[in-house]
């Protein structure tokens, strides 16, 4: 019985750590994708470099979220990536495009999956 118990003791934070670790390279491996897609899909369309990505995932819950910085497009580019992107990205995931806009319209326009905020 003590044999038993000093095992668990001795393995249990070993094994703990190396679950927890496996969870985290399972996080990266899937953010790097995630970030390949998107620059990819902007690649596509001549952007390399007018555009910031930052992907959040999470590493316990399946929980996706692609941001783009795209102050530095034009309209028509901006509408080119919301149609292009959201169809590549994984099932649930938010997508958050940041684009420049005219002054006069409202903060944010909501459409399906994407969130564009005008700044």
């Amino acid at each position: 019985m003590t044999s038993a118990l000093a095992i668990c003791v001795t393995l249990g934070p070993l094994v703990l750590m190396t679950l927890w670790m496996v969870l985290l390279n399972r996080r990266d491996r899937r953010r790097e994708a995630l970030e390949a897609t998107v620059g990819a899909c902007c690649a596509e369309l001549g952007l390399r470099g007018a555009f910031a990505v930052h992907a959040r995932v999470g590493t316990l819950s399946g929980r996706v979220r692609v941001v783009l910085d795209m102050r530095l497009c034009t309209t028509g580019q901006v509408w080119q990536v919301m149609e292009r992107l959201p169809p590549r990205l994984p099932h649930g995931a938010s997508l958050c495009i940041v684009a420049t806009g005219p002054h006069g319209r409202p903060s944010r326009a909501l459409f399906h999956r994407t969130v564009v905020a005008l700044v």
